[in-house]
């Protein structure tokens, strides 16, 4: 190797100053004596095999067959090992902080622009504790209340962080507390307006206004009322005029007069001792006006427009409610007539467009019907809900008959004798126990509602539901015997030639129905099962009400809407 490349590499080493440099400059040699090894091949060839060195580890590192690594509990740092507790800075063990190219600050202290600080001192405000500013590096107490704060005018002060501070004096009179407050200057006056008159200056500077406290024949001079003398004008109240002061009395004068105003109904104009003429109102809720349909009322002293008030359906005219609007709508399904608010009247709902039946349940020899009555019934006097018609019988018009609420049956009106069921209407008799609707009369019933309903395969007998038997018998002996006194053998003929019988059977009372004409007159027939016997047979509309009734005159009673 060139012996002055190689001093020129020493002298480079030599002069770095720092680790890092250290480790550059390292490589940059490694690098140079690359070089020197670039010599011929016969120097080469002239050497011998060098000798194995063992592996060499930098600091306290060691050689573990195929690396050098630091001992446990440690960690590499550059060719140093540091143990837990500090930390690599720059290649470096730093115990403290690390704040730039292999600069650590020691634990304690604190890196401000560049430089260590001994424990205790302080860069900024978040180095203190609360409370305290950063002020030469040094935590001080910083106060948050001052003399002004606190609202102190006088005397000291002694801040939150101990100072004390003169808040000033004060200019006489005023004295610090002087007002009764420490910390504030003040003055209290022993001064007051008692036997003065006027404004008063106190002993504290202030102003008392004491006002005129003299008599009618006194004066103030220098805050004390003093007497005026004789012809100087006096008014003892605001109600006296003209009264003029003799020997330190008020004589003389006037009463005054207050201005009475007619047209104002509502006020009466009087004299207040203090106040002068002043209104009191009068005449409330009277009137104050001379229309009588607009009369006005007095309102706390004042006239307020109002109006007379009338019903519905009538208007004012001379102070008189009198009926108006004739035939207007004055409410839902209303319209006035003859001064009142009445239903219209309407059959099966519907009004009806006939005027003359229209005004029979209006007119003034009738009646008016309310809404909560329902409308009128045409062609009577009776307001309901539901109207209905009934057909005439015997040669009589049908007519109209409001339906009570207790007959109204789905739209229908049933007749007082039927019960609703089901919104049908069905003869009460024929309504047994349990609702259940039978097409005769229910056997054993105790009143509606009871009973039980034979059916079309039993005659009901003496209260009991006895079963149909097609008993052939030619007496009706025999039938009284199976059924009852008033069982009959009905369908039985003779032939009147024969005299042959030709049997029939029986039917127990109640059921037969003799026949009245024919060649079986006198003879009995037995009505078939829901129908019963009337004059003219059996029928299909059995009425237990009317036994004599015709099948015609019983099915004309059953009406309806």
């Amino acid at each position: 190797m060139d012996g002055n490349r190689f001093d020129d590499i020493t002298k480079r080493l030599a002069a770095d100053a720092t680790r890092r440099s250290f480790l550059k400059r390292t490589a940059a040699t490694v690098a140079a004596l690359a070089g020197l090894g670039g010599a011929t091949a016969t120097d080469a060839a002239r050497r011998p095999s060098p000798t194995p060195k063992p592996v060499s580890c930098p600091g306290s590192q060691t050689w573990n067959g195929s690396a050098c690594v630091c001992p446990g509990g440690t960690a590499p740092c550059g060719p140093d090992c540091c143990p837990a507790g500090s930390t690599c800075c720059d290649n470096a063990c730093c115990y403290g902080t690390c704040y730039g190219e292999e600069l650590c600050c020691p634990t304690g202290q604190v890196m401000c622009d560049g430089a260590c600080l001994p424990p205790g001192q302080c860069c900024s405000d978040a180095d203190c504790a609360p409370g305290l500013r950063c002020l030469g590096n040094v935590c001080v107490c910083q106060p948050s209340t001052s003399c002004a704060t606190a609202g102190l005018n006088c005397g000291t002060f002694t801040d939150d962080c101990g100072a004390i501070h003169d808040c000033g004096s004060c200019t006489a009179p005023q004295t610090c507390g002087g007002s009764g407050t420490a910390g504030i200057c003040g003055c209290v006056s022993s001064i007051t307006c008692e036997g003065r008159c006027g404004s008063v200056l106190s002993e504290c500077g202030t102003l008392l206004e004491c006002g005129n406290t003299c008599g009618a024949c006194e004066i103030c001079s220098e805050n004390t009322c003093t007497v005026a003398g004789n012809g100087t004008p006096c008014n003892p109240t605001a109600c006296i005029q003209g009264a003029i002061c003799i020997d330190g009395r008020c004589s003389g004068g006037f009463a005054v007069t207050c201005p009475d105003d007619v047209a104002d109904r509502c006020n009466l104009s009087e004299c207040d001792p203090t106040l002068g003429c002043v209104k009191t109102p009068i005449n409330e809720n009277g009137s104050c006006a001379d229309d009588p349909c607009h009369p006005g009322r007095c309102r706390a002293g004042v006239c307020e427009d109002t109006d007379k008030e009338c019903p519905i359906c009538q208007g004012c005219s001379n102070g008189e409610c009198v009926p108006s609007n004739d035939g207007g709508a004055c409410g839902e399904g209303l319209h006035c007539y003859a001064g009142n608010c009445c239903n219209m009247p309407t059959i099966d709902g519907v009004v009806p467009d006939d005027d003359d039946i229209l005004m029979t349940c209006v007119d003034t020899d009738s009646i008016c019907c309310a809404a909560s009555a329902g409308p009128c019934c045409p062609g009577t006097t009776e307001c309901c809900e539901m109207c209905v018609t009934i057909e005439g019988d015997g040669g009589r018009p049908p007519y109209n008959k409001c339906c009570l609420p207790e007959q109204q049956c789905g739209g229908t009106c049933c007749w007082d004798t039927d019960t609703c069921i089901n919104n049908r209407c069905v003869n009460s008799h024929q309504v047994c126990e349990g609702n259940v609707v039978c097409g005769d009369e229910c056997c054993g019933r105790t009143g509606d509602g009871t009973g039980t309903c034979c059916g079309e395969n039993a005659y009901c007998v003496s209260g009991a539901c006895l079963p149909r038997q097609n008993v052939s018998c030619t007496d009706h002996l025999t039938c009284e015997t199976l059924y009852d006194p008033g069982a009959v053998c009905a369908n039985m003929s003779i032939n009147s030639g024969t005299g042959q019988v030709t049997p029939g059977t029986c039917c127990p009372g109640g059921y037969s129905s003799i026949n009245t004409s024919g060649p079986n007159a006198g003879q009995y027939s037995c009505c078939a099962p829901e129908t019963r016997p009337s004059q003219t047979g059996c029928c299909a509309y059995p009425d237990y009400d009317c036994p004599s009734c015709t099948c015609s005159t019983t099915q004309v009673r059953r009406w309806g809407r």
